[in-house]
This record gives C-alpha cells, sequence and structure tokens, in this order.
C-alpha cells in the first residue's frame, strides 16, 4: 500500500512538472510575429528605394542640359581651328578648301565657291570674270582693283583675288560686292554664314529666351543661345519641336511654344541695295526644241522638210555660227527669210554657237575634236 501511495505521488509530480513547462514553451515560441515584423520593414523599404530612383530620373528628364556641342562636332571637322561653313540653311562639305582668313579678310578657295555658292565667277587664267546684266568686271589676282567692261577701274582697300599655295582665292567681300552673297562670321561657333536667298521664308520671334539644340529634346546639346525677340527662319514645324536657323546662321531645335507668329517674310539686302535684274524670254508652254545641222548655205531649202517631219517642234536651233580659227573669227551662215519662214510656221527659234576645239601638240594635231552647243537665246 505504501508503494502505491508513493507512486501516485510521484505521478502526481510528474504531471505537475509537465505543466508548468508548457508556458515555458510557448514563451520561446513567441519572437515568430517579431520576424514577421522585420521582413516587412524592409519590403516597404525596398519600395521606397524605387519610387525615390523613379523621381530621381524623372526629375533629370526635366532638367535641361546644359552641354554645348563643339564646333568640331557641329560641322565634322577634326582642326580645333578650321572655320565651318554654311550656305543658307546647308552645312557645307569644305573638302575643296575651307574658309580662312588673311590680313583681316576672309577668303575662300576658289573651288569651294564654285561648287557650294554660285558658279557666276569664271578664271580664263588671267583674271576673274563676273557678268551681271550691265558689265563683266575683271579682277586679276594679287591686285587691289577690279575693272568694268568700259575700262573703269575701281580700287578697293583689299585683294579681290590671289593665289594661295598654287589655289586661287577669293575675298568673300568681292563675293559680297558681285554676286549679292553676304556672309556673317560666328567666331564663338567658329563658323561663317554665307546667304543669297532672298525668297520669303517663314520667320518668328522669339517670345522668351531659349536654346537652339542639335536635336528636338531638352537634353540635347546647346548649338546656340537665343534672346526674346530674337527672329529665327523656320525651316521645319514639328509636333512639339522646329528646326531653325538662327541669325548667325545656326540651324537648330527650339520648343514651338518659344515662337511667336510665322510670318511669310523675306529677308532684306543687308546694305539696302537693289538686287540685279536679269532679264530673259520665256514661253507659257513646254519647250520641245530641234536642232538643225547647218553646215552651208543651203539650209534654208531644208527647213520645209525638217518642219513636216519634226511633229510637235516649236523651236527649232539651227547650227549657223562657228569658231573657224584660233583667232575667234566666227562664221555666220544665218539667214532672214529663214527665221521668216519659222516664224509663219509657228516655230521660235534658238541661236546655236557650234565650237570646234583643236588641240595643237609639238607632235602635231590631235585626231579629235571636242563639239559643243550653247543656246544663248529664243526668239
Amino acid at each position: 500500500m505504501g508503494d502505491e501511495k508513493n507512486s501516485e505521488k510521484d505521478f502526481e509530480k510528474e504531471k505537475k512538472k509537465k505543466i508548468e513547462k508548457e508556458p515555458e514553451k510557448q514563451t520561446k515560441k513567441a519572437p515568430k510575429p517579431k520576424k514577421r515584423k522585420k521582413k516587412g520593414k524592409a519590403g516597404f523599404l525596398f519600395i521606397l528605394l524605387i519610387l525615390l530612383a523613379v523621381i530621381g530620373a524623372g526629375v533629370y528628364l526635366l532638367i535641361p542640359s546644359k552641354n554645348r556641342v563643339s564646333h568640331n562636332q557641329y560641322f565634322g571637322l577634326e582642326d580645333d581651328n578650321q572655320y565651318g561653313l554654311i550656305v543658307n540653311s546647308e552645312i557645307v562639305d569644305i573638302t575643296n578648301g575651307a574658309p580662312f582668313e588673311e590680313n583681316g579678310v576672309w577668303y575662300l578657295p576658289f573651288s569651294t565657291l564654285y561648287y557650294e555658292i554660285s558658279d557666276a565667277f569664271y578664271y580664263d587664267g588671267l583674271a576673274l570674270l563676273y557678268t551681271d546684266p550691265l558689265q563683266t568686271y575683271s579682277a586679276a589676282p594679287g591686285e587691289s582693283f577690279y575693272t568694268d567692261s568700259d575700262g573703269i577701274k575701281y580700287t578697293l582697300t583689299y585683294q579681290p583675288c590671289y593665289f594661295k599655295d598654287g589655289s586661287l582665292c577669293i575675298a568673300l567681300d568681292y563675293l559680297k560686292l558681285m554676286d549679292y552673297s553676304y556672309y556673317t562670321v560666328d567666331d564663338t561657333m567658329k563658323s561663317i554664314w554665307v546667304f543669297n536667298d532672298w525668297s520669303e521664308q517663314p520667320r518668328a520671334s522669339l517670345l522668351k529666351d531659349t536654346k537652339a539644340r542639335t536635336q528636338a529634346g531638352i537634353k540635347n546639346d546647346i548649338v546656340a543661345s537665343l534672346a526674346t525677340d530674337d527672329v529665327v527662319t523656320v525651316l521645319e514645324q514639328g509636333a512639339s519641336w522646329s528646326r531653325v536657323q538662327t541669325q548667325t546662321g545656326l540651324v537648330g531645335y527650339v520648343q514651338n511654344k518659344m515662337l511667336g507668329e510665322i510670318k511669310e517674310e523675306a529677308k532684306a539686302v543687308p546694305d539696302g541695295r537693289p538686287l540685279p535684274k536679269y532679264t530673259n524670254i520665256a514661253m507659257d508652254e513646254m519647250v520641245v526644241m530641234g536642232w538643225h545641222q547647218v553646215f552651208s548655205e543651203s539650209g534654208y531649202s531644208q527647213l520645209d522638210d525638217i518642219i513636216s517631219t519634226a511633229k510637235g517642234m516649236n523651236v527649232i536651233c539651227p547650227t549657223w555660227f562657228t569658231i573657224k580659227d584660233n583667232d575667234g573669227n566666227i562664221q555666220n551662215l544665218g539667214e532672214k527669210k529663214y527665221v521668216t519662214k519659222a516664224h509663219k510656221a509657228g516655230l521660235r527659234y534658238g541661236l546655236c554657237l557650234m565650237i570646234l576645239i583643236f588641240q595643237q601638240m609639238a607632235s602635231g594635231f590631235w585626231n579629235n575634236f571636242t563639239q559643243e552647243n550653247i543656246d544663248y537665246s529664243c526668239d
């Protein structure tokens, strides 16, 4: 009996110990919610960092770039001292020769002038020639004057043209004087702008100070700083940005909201000189021209046959004139009755010069010749 009582007591003690240990187990499991709390806080910080990054990127996109494009990048040049060339609204390839300054005067190689600006000048081996509606002007390389067809001499403070390293170079001031091709020099951007387009173009005044940029968008590099009321030529209009040309010739993009009213306006000649007027004879209908090879005075008798076979022809061009010798003498086979008959048939006629050029070598004449037809006028 005594042993049974002791066993019951021991059982009760063990049971009591187990009950007392249970709260301890529960208290050991309590930190689990704290772990969840830490994970939630880390997730919040991660989301906050993403939001800050997005906001920062948005702010960056709204801040305009302050970088200025270099003249090398803008013109595609490698030489820092070389000036770029703009003709009207186009950047010109200066592989034929770059503009340069000599004794305070800007010059351009003749090849660049001829191919990129004006083909009205001609060098005959002795002098640079230019013809306007009234006169032909002549300037000898290295001289500080030029003369007109009447022999009148005009003195200048610079040389209109001279040879440099074997190449003929033309003063931009002489180009302006003869050809009405004006120019401006931008030393900041190292550029020269030559302009001779006096037609009406869309222009606008700026409503605020702004920047012209290399492309549409505020993150692109700056081409030029523009001020309120500056007048720009609108070359191309886009949805939000327009391509414009500044008053120094540089081309870039500005926001449309910076442009005032766009109007069609012609650029005024800077010094007020009247532009030369070149007269010509024009036809309201399409010209259908026929060439009539005439080598003798019998050409008149062939006209009827030509008219009867050349249907739709409205202009005939007989080869009446030929340079017959090295002295420049011209042979003329023209006949008034030929012109009268052509007019009666409803035809106009063009005068044609046939040039036969023979090149004489030390060993004799070449067997081949060059033939060139030049149409002078229509009557």
